[in-house]
């Protein structure tokens, strides 16, 4: 596998209910591309909080254009979600989204 490009970070996180190896009750992987500190390029997909990985486009959006930051992450974050599905206890993992 080829290393990635100048300026882009990558990161995997989820939340497990015991062990780390458990499966993931909800997980989110991001990929980001940085200039001087900010966002050119970004890429989010959300892990368990439906019947497939969700690509989440609009915090994708609000990344693009900022420094990269904690607010800005948190901004991402608090918009819009992909409607529930019929997962049990899906309104909880998006809260546990919000965490990560």
């Amino acid at each position: 596998m080829p290393p990635p490009a100048d300026g882009v970070r990558s990161t995997f996180l989820k939340f497990t209910v015991r062990e780390p190896i458990d499966f993931a009750v909800v997980s989110v992987a991001a990929n980001l591309t940085l200039r001087e500190g900010v966002c050119t390029g970004a890429r989010v997909v959300l892990g368990a909080v439906g019947p497939r990985p969700y690509r989440a486009v609009q915090a994708e959006a609000r990344l693009i254009g900022v420094p990269v930051e904690e607010r800005a992450a948190v901004a991402a974050a608090g918009r819009r979600w992909p409607a529930p599905s019929r997962c049990a206890g899906t309104d909880t993992r998006f809260r546990w989204l919000g965490r990560l």
